[in-house]
C-alpha cells in the first residue's frame, strides 16, 4: 500500500499560497493567447508578401511600431491576425 505523506506549514496563511498560483495562472493565459494555434505565424518574406511592400519596409513598420514581432535576432515571426489587423489600421 502507498503511504501518505503529510506536509504541514505553519505560519502562512492561504492567501500567501494563492498570491503566487494566481501569478502563475495569469502567465499560463498570457503563454495560451501568444501560442494561439488558430493564428498563423508568418516570417518576414511572408508579410511583404501579403502587404505587397519590400522586406526593408516590413523591418521599418516594425521598428516604428505599426507591426508587431516576436523572436529576435534572425529569426523575426508576426501573427497573422495582427498583421491583418495593423493593415486595417493602415487604410483608415
Amino acid at each position: 500500500m502507498a503511504e501518505t505523506q503529510v506536509t504541514q506549514l505553519y505560519g502562512v496563511n492561504p492567501q500567501d499560497l494563492l498570491n503566487p498560483l494566481e501569478s502563475i495562472k495569469t502567465l499560463l493565459i498570457e503563454l495560451k493567447e501568444l501560442l494561439n494555434p488558430t493564428d498563423k505565424w508568418l516570417s518576414r518574406k511572408d508579410v511583404a508578401e501579403m502587404l505587397g511592400i519590400s522586406i526593408g519596409t516590413v523591418h521599418n513598420w516594425t521598428t516604428a511600431g505599426r507591426l508587431k514581432s516576436y523572436g529576435g535576432g534572425r529569426r523575426v515571426y508576426y501573427k497573422s491576425s495582427e498583421v491583418e489587423n495593423a493593415l486595417v489600421e493602415l487604410k483608415r
